[in-house]
């Protein structure tokens, strides 16, 4: 775990509160980023003095609910229609798709 608070800490220090907005947003768009792991290595920066905790949650809040706000208008506005049309660059095919349907149904 240490190695991974490591990696990201340069992040955090040449970007600082961007870093942490970045990752939470693109976290909850639903892409595989760290962003959890942004944060707490925020917060232990936070604790050195090197950044304010109040404005690095606020920036975390805002990044949540702007990151979800953009998934949710994604499969309001695109579904179904944009998953067949962009799902075959991350394996998602017609098939696959109708399987996952039924099993949820």
């Amino acid at each position: 775990m240490n190695g991974l608070f490591i990696t990201v800490t340069p992040y955090i220090d040449h970007y600082g509160y961007l870093a942490v907005f970045g990752a939470i947003l693109l976290e909850d768009f639903g892409m595989p980023v760290p962003g959890e792991t942004l944060l707490i290595a925020g917060a232990l920066l936070a604790s050195r003095g090197k950044m304010d905790i109040v404005t690095l949650l606020w920036i975390a809040c805002i990044a949540a609910i702007a990151g979800d706000n953009i998934g949710y208008a994604i499969g309001r506005f695109g579904g179904r229609g944009l998953v067949l049309r962009y799902g075959r660059y991350v394996l998602i095919t017609k098939g696959r798709l109708t399987i996952s349907v039924r099993v949820l149904e």
